[in-house]
């Protein structure tokens, strides 16, 4: 099921653009999972004014980055993105209380969801739980093979000792 993240910007640095952001700007999401961007009242950031991917990472969000008001902003993260684990870099332009508008960039981090770990998971199990039970296998077989000629052995030895015997008298 989708989680939703809330990333409350509580700061920002207007001289070398950066934002306080509550995860530290470096998200950990899975794909399907909604993002919230939103400003806590504080002296220097005023409006978030764009969130775009950087490029290479166009295909990150399936919805938004969409404006709710100035201080908000809301994404889906692409619930058919094919990668396992993959980061994605975009941008956060923002409006100071100073009048700049410098740029800050964070990152997501989209984990693989369950369901692609099983897709990989449950054939791999399946070879190792064969290749075990394989050998497992050959080791009963031999191990029956050894008992059966040491049952054989055992049988000869005493044909032979009922031969001696049978020539003794």
């Amino acid at each position: 099921m989708p989680n939703t993240f809330n990333l409350i910007i509580t700061g920002g640095s207007p001289g070398n653009g950066k934002l306080r952001i509550n995860d530290g700007g470096h998200t950990r999401a899975t794909a399907g999972d909604k993002i919230i961007w939103e400003i806590a009242s504080n002296p220097q950031v005023v409006a978030i004014l764009d969130i775009e991917p950087k490029e290479g990472s166009d295909k990150v969000f399936s919805a938004g980055p969409t404006r709710v008001s100035d201080i908000k902003w809301e994404a889906t993260i692409n619930p058919n993105i094919s990668s396992a684990c993959t980061v994605f870099n975009y941008s956060i332009r923002w409006r100071a209380t100073n009048g700049h508008t410098p740029t800050h960039d964070p990152i997501i981090s989209i984990k693989p969801s369950t369901s692609l770990i099983s897709l990989f998971l449950g054939p791999l199990l399946g070879v190792i739980l064969g290749a075990v039970g394989g050998i497992i296998y050959r080791r009963m077989a031999v191990a029956k093979l050894k008992n059966e000629n040491k049952s054989l052995k055992d049988e000869n030895e005493r044909l032979r000792l009922n031969e001696s015997k049978n020539e003794s008298q």
